[in-house]
């Protein structure tokens, strides 16, 4: 079978993204950001196993952070920052274990910093600001040796 990449970034498309999506298993890069894309992440996404970049920044895509996410095990790149996403980071986020760049930031996310981002050693950017996360940060954020970039907020920092 042979590698996919789907980008239909920077235009107008409109609607939800189709829980058939999840049936483009030789996709490795997605990107439909830029666009008025609205409605939630479908579970299904977790059906992607070879996806590797994610790109769905600047949307109007709401709802949860689906925890089947987590099965994206080859994923390098989250990037679902400037959206409406609601509720908690899941932990199974955890177990992205490729990822090296998450983008979260400019959502609704709520609750905690899961400790289970301490898993992801390939990790070398974050950006969480710009959400309403509370309670302490994780102390298992110290066992991100690559870690360049901690965007958390204001005070957003280089780690060198």
């Amino acid at each position: 079978m042979h590698r996919a990449d789907l980008f239909l970034q920077s235009n107008q498309f409109t609607g939800a993204i189709p829980t058939t999506i999840g049936e483009l298993g030789n996709l490795y890069n997605l990107n439909i950001s830029d666009n008025k894309i609205a409605g939630t992440v479908p579970t299904q996404i977790g059906m992607m196993s070879k996806l590797r970049d994610a790109s769905m920044f600047q949307n109007r895509i709401g709802g949860r952070i689906p925890g089947e996410i987590g099965y994206l095990t080859d994923l390098l790149a989250l990037y679902l920052d400037s959206n409406r996403l609601t509720g908690p980071i899941p932990t199974s986020i955890g177990k992205l274990t490729s990822l090296v760049d998450l983008r979260l930031r400019a959502n609704k996310l709520t609750g905690t910093i899961p400790s289970e981002v301490g898993e992801l050693k390939n990790l070398e950017e974050i950006q969480l600001y710009q959400n309403s996360l509370t309670g302490p940060l994780p102390s298992e954020l110290g066992l991100l040796d690559g870690l360049i970039f901690l965007y958390l907020g204001q005070a957003s920092r280089r780690i060198l």
